[in-house]
């Protein structure tokens, strides 16, 4: 459903007037533009360097995320897919890859922050992901459920850093993924539908009182 600029921005203010009228609300209007490797809209946007390219200098990765958000608005699009939250691992070929920010947790954390404030300072709303964490694993989560196995303490100090900090920035949206950490649920089932993941670590014990979605 993407095509020209003009053709998303007509299909979006087409799908805005259709919602409206039936029901009086807007809707959320989305899309994957990570910058890299990850763009959905090329025509008519710049298209920015991937997370790994950009990691370390927070500046840039602010103006990247505020220059983007700017950018698809003006295409009627209200929600960015992204920053990418996930720490990759120098031992693994991740399926991340440069899509992530880095193996650092606190380097990544900075960056993802910076993604956020200025997807967000720009109108949109930013949706950092994978919950809980995909960055430690090689598997494609679009074709196989991938199994991060790491200690609770683990996640604590790795994994779960970056989305700390988004959600104390504020962000509006965090996006699941589907990857099952036994420590974090025993039962095994993806975080997807994990009331364990979901309800019970990112609504209760981290407080964050956003929107929760999947892709």
């Amino acid at each position: 459903n993407i095509g020209t600029a003009d053709q998303v921005d007509l299909l979006s203010a087409g799908l805005q007037q259709a919602a409206r009228a039936d029901s009086g609300v807007g809707l959320l209007v989305a899309v994957d533009q990570e910058g890299g490797r990850v763009n959905r809209i090329t025509d008519g946007v710049t298209v920015f360097p991937s997370a790994e390219v950009l990691s370390g200098d927070a500046a840039a990765v602010r103006e990247a995320g505020y220059l983007t958000g700017r950018q698809v608005a003006d295409l009627g699009i209200n929600v960015v897919l992204a920053p990418v939250a996930d720490i990759t691992r120098s031992d693994i070929d991740s399926f991340i890859s440069n899509r992530s920010y880095g193996t650092d947790p606190q380097i990544v954390s900075q960056m993802v922050t910076a993604s956020v404030d200025g997807l967000q300072d720009s109108g949109v709303a930013a949706a950092v992901k994978h919950w809980p964490g995909h960055g430690g694993t090689d598997v494609d989560s679009h074709l196989e459920l991938p199994l991060l196995d790491i200690s609770r303490q683990a996640w604590d100090q790795r994994e779960r850093i970056p989305f700390q900090a988004a959600i104390e920035h504020r962000v509006s949206i965090v996006l699941v993924g589907h990857l099952a950490i036994p420590s974090l649920d025993p039962s095994g089932s993806s975080a997807t539908v994990s009331p364990a993941m979901i309800d019970g670590l990112l609504r209760t014990e981290l407080g964050f009182d956003g929107v929760v979605m999947t892709d």
